[in-house]
């Protein structure tokens, strides 16, 4: 089965840097997350609710990285991310960041459960179909 993936162009802006002039490795997981956002939006479907709450909550329960490569303040990357597996209530969704050039700069994964929050606790639930048929189309947005 084909699962959705999405590829994003971003720029390292220097706030994103380290003392050495190259990408802080924290920056990744900043934008693994903007890839998660960018692989859920479903077009016709808010991204918040009215009351500026997420559509779908999807924390993260585990994330990983590799780092292969540098990145530097202005240097323009493609981020690819893509669902790798859809279970009940999870989904773990796995990244890779490439220099325009094609060289492979990070890779890494997200575990995220899809929960409600009832007075501040998160509880699990079974992600909503509309969600799970978005991410389960196979759509291949790296071409």
């Amino acid at each position: 089965m084909s699962l959705r993936s999405e590829r994003l162009r971003l720029r390292v802006r220097f706030g994103e840097t380290d003392a050495a002039g190259i990408v802080f490795y924290g920056t990744f997981l900043s934008w693994f997350d903007a890839g998660v956002s960018n692989l859920i939006r479903i077009p016709g479907i808010p991204s918040a609710q009215k009351d500026g709450k997420p559509t779908f909550v999807l924390p993260i329960v585990e994330v990983n990285a590799k780092f292969f490569a540098p990145l530097r303040v202005d240097e323009e990357f493609d981020l690819v991310s893509t669902a790798v597996k859809i279970g009940t209530t999870s989904v773990r969704v796995e990244h890779e960041a490439f220099a325009l050039d094609g060289t492979r700069i990070a890779a890494g994964f997200e575990q995220r459960v899809h929960c409600r929050i009832v007075e501040g606790t998160f509880i699990k639930e079974p992600i909503p179909s509309v969600l799970h048929a978005h991410l389960s189309e196979g759509k291949d947005g790296t071409e």
